[in-house]
């Protein structure tokens, strides 16, 4: 056997018998080092130090996180609680705000209601111009009636005082030079020197009822020239009282009078008609007051011109009726109630104009009535002396011009246009 077959057959043997070797060797060495590496009672109570340190820490660090946790908490509580009574604060504040606006605005409102504007002071201020204004219309009227039956009375300073004749040339002259042009009558020439523009113009009704106002004193003279050609063409002549002696004479006389009063009452009519269309320096300051919206209002208005300014702007105007709609109720009120004043006034005047109709209308029925008991012109029987009397207040040719008539007494006395044959 050789070597080498000895030596793989011894093989496994040696090799198994030097693993074990190996493995037992390897196992004590183990174990030698697992004795080295085990913790001493240094290192257990090093590290059980340690592990207390930092469990200190751990919680330590849990106590103050808690704390803070626990004051931020209640910091953001008082933040919120502050927050909140901040906030209501604000809106507490802010209604003391708005309910001392609401308060305020109240007040500014019921002030306002309360206290006129300065177109309402003027407008006020105003209507005591306009009481004046009126005064004065009527005193006009009033006046020129009185000038009028103091013409038909043959009263000491009128024309007609001295008789009819100076009367009769004071309006003759006065129709040729002012109201009889050249250019308009075939035979004017050399006796009318009046303008075109005037002709006629004392008998033309539009005189008076054509104008509103009445502006120069040429269209004021044309609208008396014309009441008075309406009403008193001619004065009588006088008739002395101390002429009239007899009881006929002193009928004619009281005849006269029922005659004057008659044409008075009618010229009074007219005049009263005049006197509205005379111009007021107070109207038109007044009427440019009260509307200021309006335009074009003259500085000198009548009291009719007044009238058709206030119908136009108001009750004909459409954006007047707009205008209430949008006014506030205070506003609306004052002016309900300056329309229901407005309303008044015209309501006085329409029966101020109700009462003269009435005494126009009765004076005709009571001449009516007397003509039933009078007999006709030229028919009537003899009175006293053997006259006839007609139908009282009837206008004719005077019979002066001839003498005048006998009293009865032997004494001639004048005649006029007023008196009975």
């Amino acid at each position: 056997m050789s070597v080498k077959y000895k030596f793989l057959k011894k093989a496994p043997a040696l090799f198994l018998s030097g693993s074990l070797v190996f493995a037992l060797s390897a196992l004590g060495s183990e174990q030698a080092f697992a004795k080295s590496c085990d913790p001493t009672d240094n290192d257990i109570q090093a590290a059980q130090m340690a592990v207390t340190k930092i469990n200190s820490r751990i919680n330590t660090l849990e106590l103050n996180l808690v704390q803070t946790l626990k004051l931020h908490a209640g910091q953001i509580s008082a933040y919120i609680t502050q927050q909140t009574t901040a906030i209501g604060r604000m809106f507490d504040a802010q209604n003391q705000s708005n309910a001392q606006i609401a308060r305020e605005e109240a007040q500014i409102e019921a002030t306002r209601d309360f206290l006129p504007s300065s177109n309402a002071c003027e407008t006020v201020s105003g209507l005591i111009g306009i009481s004046a204004a009126r005064q004065h219309a009527q005193r006009t009227a009033t006046d020129t009636t009185t000038a009028q039956i103091n013409r038909l009375a043959n009263t000491q300073g009128t024309p007609a005082q001295n008789g009819q004749a100076p009367d009769v040339a004071i309006r003759w002259n006065r129709r040729v030079e002012t109201w009889c042009s050249p250019k308009d009558i075939a035979d004017g020439k050399g006796i009318c020197s009046g303008l075109s523009e005037n002709h006629n113009a004392d008998i033309n009704p539009s005189s008076l009822f054509g104008k509103r106002t009445l502006e120069t004193s040429l269209e004021q003279q044309a609208a008396r020239d014309f009441i008075t050609n309406l009403t008193t063409p001619l004065a009588p002549d006088p008739l002395p009282l101390r002429d009239l002696n007899s009881d006929e004479d002193r009928r004619r006389h009281i005849k006269r009078l029922s005659a004057q009063s008659r044409i008075g009452l009618a010229n009074s009519a007219l005049n009263n008609v005049y006197a509205e269309r005379l111009p007021s320096v107070n109207l038109g300051e007044w009427a440019r007051a009260a509307l200021p919206e309006a335009e074009n209002i003259p500085d000198n208005i009548s009291w009719k011109e007044l009238e058709a300014i206030l119908m136009r702007e108001k009750y004909e105007n459409p954006n007047y009726h707009i205008s209430l709609q949008a006014m506030e109720p205070a506003n609306l009120q004052r002016e309900l109630a300056s329309q229901q004043a407005l309303m008044l006034s015209l309501l006085y005047k329409v029966s101020e104009s109700i009462e003269l109709q009435t005494s126009l209308q009765a004076t005709r029925l009571a001449m009516e009535a007397e003509k039933a008991l009078t007999p006709t012109i030229g028919d009537g029987p003899a009175i006293g002396n053997g006259s006839t009397f007609s139908y009282p207040g009837t206008i004719r040719d005077s019979p002066a011009a001839t003498g005048g008539s006998d009293s009865g007494d032997g004494q001639t006395s004048p005649t006029s246009s007023f008196d009975s044959e």
